[in-house]
């Protein structure tokens, strides 16, 4: 059982990196082809890692392994709300700390006047980040989710035809 349970967890963590990567290449392509806000790239680098992970490996434990429901469209399901979920967690947290730093005097971005407009920015950056990049993040959180519940499907297959084999 405690075999079982360690292995449900570094399943959720593996498919946190997985998603992890996915941010990371989405991150790029944002810095290449749209950010003009140069000290905000490392907050928004740090998020998108942070959120990606966590929210991704949450969420495969949660609806996944917790459950033991490894079908494919729960899979599915999972990698696409990890990629939405992330996107909106990257933003806030990149924005937060900006509005941090402007109230602590650390850093001035002038980039919101109040925490509304920051409420705003991050609805609007995260809509943006979708369709910016054709839905990429949406598509590899998709597809990761598939592959990876089709690969955990098949070593449980193979590990319950181990155990008949030799009792």
């Amino acid at each position: 059982m405690a075999n079982e349970l360690h292995l449900n967890k570094k399943r959720s963590i593996i498919f946190g990196l997985y998603c992890s990567l996915i941010g990371i290449l989405s991150l790029t392509f944002s810095i290449f082809f749209y950010f003009s806000y140069e000290h905000s790239i490392l907050l928004l680098f740090l998020s998108t890692i942070v959120s990606s992970f966590t929210i991704s490996a949450f969420l495969w434990w949660k609806i996944i392994e917790k459950q033991k429901k490894y079908e494919i469209s729960k899979g599915i399901a999972v990698g696409l709300a990890s990629s939405i979920l992330a996107i909106l967690l990257s933003w806030t947290l990149t924005f937060l700390s900006m509005l941090i730093s402007d109230s602590l005097n650390l850093q001035s971005h002038s980039f919101f006047r109040n925490y509304t407009d920051a409420l705003i920015a991050i609805f609007f950056y995260s809509g943006a980040t979708i369709f910016y990049l054709a839905f990429f993040p949406l598509i590899a959180g998709s597809l990761i989710g598939y592959y990876y519940v089709k690969s955990a499907i098949l070593k449980n297959s193979q590990t319950i035809t181990s155990t008949q084999q030799n009792p």
